[in-house]
């Protein structure tokens, strides 16, 4: 069974978008919206400004590798992290859980 949608009118009374729109229910938003001259104001309040150019942060991904996985035949695990270069600029070393030995080993940094 098809069912009916109602729009109701927005309380800080902004124009209805064309994203609103269900079902034959036209739009209240200005035609300098939907045809692309002027950006609606309710789309551009929640919209990310993403940079042009990638970040430089201190951050960078590594890989984990199981160190006694190869000593016992099995495949070693990896998982992969980041870590901030700047505040540990030594390799990594955690403990983490390898599902082929079935149990937690010593996990350290690979390039």
């Amino acid at each position: 069974m098809l069912q009916a949608y109602h729009i109701a009118p927005r309380k800080d009374n902004a124009p209805h978008t064309d994203h609103h729109r269900r079902r034959g229910v036209e739009s209240k938003a200005p035609s300098s919206y939907t045809q692309g001259l002027n950006p609606c104001p309710a789309l551009e309040a929640g919209r990310k400004k993403e940079p042009l150019v990638a970040k430089k942060g201190a951050r960078v991904r590594i890989t984990l590798e199981c160190t006694e996985a190869r000593k016992e035949g099995a495949s070693p695990s990896r998982y992969i992290t980041t870590k901030n270069k700047q505040k540990n600029p030594e390799r990594l070393e955690l403990k983490k859980y390898n599902p082929s030995l079935r149990r937690h080993t010593v996990h350290k940094e690979i390039r």
